[in-house]
C-alpha cells in the first residue's frame, strides 16, 4: 500500500514540475514604457490621435491611437497622458455630473485607418486565455470596454469595476468574446469610462493567464486524482 501511495506522490509532483515549467508567454499590448500622449479637452467630442512607438513589443503594432473626450462641452477638462510606463486619465468637473471616457486602440495607422496586427495573442505551451489589465490605481469606480477584431468582425466586453487606491488587475477572457479568434487579433481597443474627479492610473495591458499559481493547483488536483482511476 505504501508503494502504491509513493507512486501517485511521485506523479502528483511529476505533474507539478511540468506545470511550472510549462507556463504562458504574455504578450504585450502595451507597456506604456515608450511615447507620450499629452492631451486635455473641455469638449463632449472625443479628440484622437496617434504616435509612432520605436519598439513594437512594447507596443503592439508599433502605433498607439489614443483619444478622450468628456461628457459636456465647457462642463469640464478630461486629462489623458502617457509618462514613466503609466497612463494617467483623469477628469476634473466644472458642471457635474462631468466625467470622462478615455481609450487606446491598437491595429491602426496614424490615420485611424485598420492596419491587421494579425497577432497570435494565445500563444505559448500554455496558452494565454483572456486579457489582462494592470491597473496602480482607481479612485471611483470604473466601467471598462474591451474590443477585439478578427477578419471585419468585432465583439466587445464590458466589465464594470470597484474603486480601488491599490494596483489590481482586470481579467477578460477570450471566452467573453463572440466570433473572435484569439490566434488572429486585428485590432484592439480599450475604453475606460471614469467617473467625476477622478483619476485612474494604467500600468499594463497585455494577454495573459489570470493565476498561473491556480493552474499549478489544479495540475497537481488533477494528478493526485489519479489514484480513482480503475484498476
Amino acid at each position: 500500500m505504501s508503494s502504491i501511495f509513493l507512486r501517485y506522490r511521485c506523479a502528483a509532483a511529476a505533474v507539478c514540475l511540468l506545470a511550472g515549467a510549462a507556463v504562458a508567454v504574455p504578450v504585450n499590448i502595451d507597456t506604456f514604457n515608450l511615447g507620450s500622449a499629452p492631451v486635455a479637452v473641455s469638449t463632449g467630442a472625443p479628440v484622437a490621435g496617434g504616435e509612432v512607438i520605436a519598439d513594437p513589443t512594447q507596443t503592439i503594432g508599433g502605433v498607439r491611437r489614443s483619444s478622450v473626450a468628456g461628457q459636456g462641452a465647457g462642463a469640464g477638462v478630461s486629462t489623458l497622458f502617457v509618462v514613466a510606463g503609466q497612463a494617467g486619465l483623469g477628469t476634473v468637473t466644472i458642471v457635474p455630473p462631468y466625467s470622462g471616457q478615455w481609450m487606446f486602440e491598437y491595429g491602426y495607422t496614424m490615420n485611424g485607418a485598420p492596419s491587421d496586427l494579425n497577432a497570435d495573442l494565445a500563444n505559448g505551451v500554455v496558452p494565454n486565455t483572456g486579457l489582462l489589465i494592470k491597473m496602480i490605481s482607481a479612485e471611483y469606480e470604473y466601467n471598462l470596454d474591451l474590443t477585439l477584431t478578427t477578419n471585419g468582425v468585432s465583439s466587445t466586453a464590458g466589465v464594470l469595476c470597484p474603486a480601488n487606491l491599490s494596483p489590481h488587475d482586470v481579467f477578460v477572457p477570450f471566452s467573453s468574446f463572440s466570433g473572435i479568434n484569439p490566434h488572429d487579433i486585428d485590432q484592439i481597443s480599450v475604453k475606460w469610462t471614469g467617473r467625476a474627479n477622478g483619476d485612474y492610473v494604467v500600468d499594463w495591458i497585455l494577454a495573459d493567464v489570470p493565476e498561473p499559481a491556480s493552474m499549478l493547483l489544479l495540475a497537481c488536483a488533477a494528478a493526485i486524482g489519479l489514484r480513482r482511476r480503475p484498476r
